[in-house]
């Protein structure tokens, strides 16, 4: 059974995520750079690894950012708006 990974932003401008074997794939918004971390044999996060053994992962990272931002942005003109969003009424502020 595959499991969706958890998503996490960070304080030092980067996004992350964390899948079921453990590995972390950590991409660096202001450096544009990733790295990635088995938290299984380095829970620390000493030993950063690349990124290329983790691809798929970093894609997904990538697509939720992307599809996030958008729903986002879709939300706030909806509020703006006064329409419903998804189908459902939010309550305004």
């Amino acid at each position: 059974m595959k499991r969706t990974p958890i998503f996490l932003y960070g304080l030092e401008e980067s996004i992350s995520s964390i899948d079921n074997r453990q590995v972390k794939v950590q991409y660096s918004l202001k450096e544009k750079s990733c790295c990635a971390f088995e938290l299984k044999v380095d829970p620390e996060e000493k030993n950063p690894l690349d990124c290329m053994s983790y691809q798929e992962q970093l894609e997904e990272l990538l697509g939720f950012v992307n599809h996030h931002d958008a729903s986002l942005s879709e939300y706030s003109g909806s509020q703006g708006e006064n329409r419903d969003f998804h189908g459902h009424k939010h309550p305004s502020l």
